[in-house]
């Protein structure tokens, strides 16, 4: 999508002010059309971490395709990626599992099961497994995924840097963090080539390492790859909770490493706060985050 993809919200915003005069134009009769658009208004409500909105926008553009194109044509497949992505986002992952797996379904008779968009479906269901806890189940989506991209796409293509770093976390998850760095920091070399420096899909791989700096005990070491991971989403860069994702992990290596306490303390609350708006979906996050500051607070 113009401007979010490249990560400028204020251009999507702009854009979407474009799309919605010519919806007001042409209607849903206009078919995929109007479907496009209906994209490109949610995408930018996504990005705003505005679900609601972007559910209902969703929905309509995936009504108009299956009527225009049929249930099970491959863009009725990605419409439907769309929408569990943000009933993912809203903490509902039993929808969004039903939603991914039928997307997974349809590409894989359409396309064939080494399709790149395949392995597309495939990393999103991986996501959903992954969010449960089911650690296991998401390695071996995620795995499955990886290989089809690296055969189709070459090991240096920006997807394969966001699988790297999903597969990532799960390591982490689960304690392996010497696996964990080693696909991060590839993640982190293939999105400066392709994306540049001051890209904020920097900010995954950067506050993932954090995060393993910080579990290996070596929070000095954390702090200024959570401070890059802040600059990289504050500004409107990022859904809120992606950016309180940041702060947090920068309070803690602050904190940790014995740095400026009082600031540690105040991107927890910014955190917190971010956590509590964003609503649903965001709870067990919300609870770690106020078990910290509890604990800090206490102790003063």
């Amino acid at each position: 999508m113009v401007g979010d993809r490249r990560a400028r919200p204020e251009d999507g915003l702009r854009w979407s002010r474009i799309a919605d005069v010519h919806l007001s134009r042409i209607g849903d009769a206009a078919g995929v059309r109007t479907a496009n658009y209906l994209n490109i208004l949610a995408a930018v409500h996504q990005t705003q971490g505005e679900y609601a909105k972007a559910r209902e926008l969703y929905e309509r553009a995936l009504s108009i395709l299956e009527k225009s194109l049929g249930p099970e044509h491959p863009d009725v497949a990605t419409s439907l990626n769309n929408l569990a992505a943000v009933h993912r986002a809203q903490g509902d992952y039993a929808k969004a599992r039903e939603l991914h797996e039928r997307a997974l379904s349809i590409k894989e008779k359409s396309l064939g099961p080494e399709h790149p968009a395949v392995a597309a479906s495939l990393n999103n269901l991986a996501i959903v497994h992954h969010a449960q806890g089911e650690y296991a189940k998401a390695r071996e989506l995620y795995e499955r995924a990886l290989s089809i991209w690296e055969k189709s796409l070459g090991p240096e293509h920006p997807r394969v840097a966001m699988n790297l770093n999903n597969l990532a976390g799960v390591h982490s998850a689960q304690g392996n963090y010497a696996k964990a760095r080693e696909l991060y920091e590839r993640a982190l070399s293939i999105r400066e080539k392709s994306l540049g420096p001051e890209h904020p899909r920097l900010a995954y791989p950067l506050a993932g390492l954090a995060e393993v700096d910080l579990a290996e005990g070596r929070p000095k070491d954390a702090v200024p790859r959570a401070e890059r991971a802040v600059a990289l989403r504050d500004g409107g860069k990022a859904p809120p909770e992606l950016l309180a994702e940041a702060r947090f992990t920068l309070a803690q290596a602050l904190w940790a490493a014995g740095r400026d306490r009082p600031r540690a303390l105040d991107l927890a609350r910014k955190a917190r706060d971010a956590y509590r708006k964003a609503g649903k979906g965001n709870e067990k996050e919300l609870a770690e985050v106020e078990a910290w500051l509890a604990e800090r607070e206490a102790a003063k």
